[in-house]
């Protein structure tokens, strides 16, 4: 399960993606998940069961939802099929069954727009398109916590796909929706050494 995608492709949905465990049958995330105003951190984690099936569950405060899915059919021929199950605490049962078309609206969004990654991915790999993982760029801001320093912070994720470290006197978190999987902060210390002149 990769999640890398999310942030951008459902950014309407998912915002600040944190990787926090990655293992090939294993991966967990944090992330901040936006439905219809209800800002809530959200654990998603899942893995492959075997070739054909996978799993994966988003865990918020108040809600699991947990899918159960398998993959039928070759490539570019393919059937997706999922199972949902909602666990929720027993008094909000009316309340989440009252969101039901919210709900539906939010996984066909979700569904439309990553078959569509899918398509576009499997289109480009009959024409022979190689995908290379190239390590990106890794850039230093100094003082990017800055006005000037948030400028260019914010014009190199708009224009590059490096990964931006901001260094900053003040240790202060500045946001960057759909991008904060790209940035990392540190706060910068200074000492100052004046040379002793011997006689």
């Amino acid at each position: 399960m990769d999640l890398e995608h999310v942030c951008v492709v459902h950014r309407r949905w998912f915002r600040n993606l944190r990787l926090r465990v990655q293992r090939p049958d294993y991966v967990e995330y944090s992330l901040t998940g936006l439905f219809y105003g209800l800002r809530q951190e959200v654990l998603a984690r899942g893995g492959p069961v075997d070739a054909d099936h996978y799993w994966y569950e988003f865990i918020t405060a108040i809600a699991r939802m947990r899918v159960e899915g398998s993959l039928d059919g070759e490539d570019g021929n393919l059937t997706q099929t999922e199972v949902i199950t909602f666990t929720l605490r027993h008094c909000l049962l009316r309340f989440f069954w009252s969101l039901r078309p919210l709900f539906a609206h939010q996984k066909r969004d979700i569904l439309v727009a990553d078959t569509a990654l899918l398509e576009r991915e499997y289109a480009l790999e009959r024409e022979g398109f190689q995908r290379t993982e190239l390590t990106p760029q890794r850039v230093v801001v100094y003082g990017g916590n800055g006005f000037f320093g948030r400028i260019i912070v914010d014009e190199l994720l708009k224009r590059t796909t490096a990964r931006i470290e901001i260094a900053s006197r003040a240790a202060r978190n500045t946001e960057y929706p759909g991008y904060e999987y790209r940035v990392r902060s540190s706060c910068l210390t200074f000492t100052t050494r004046t040379p002793s002149c011997a006689p």
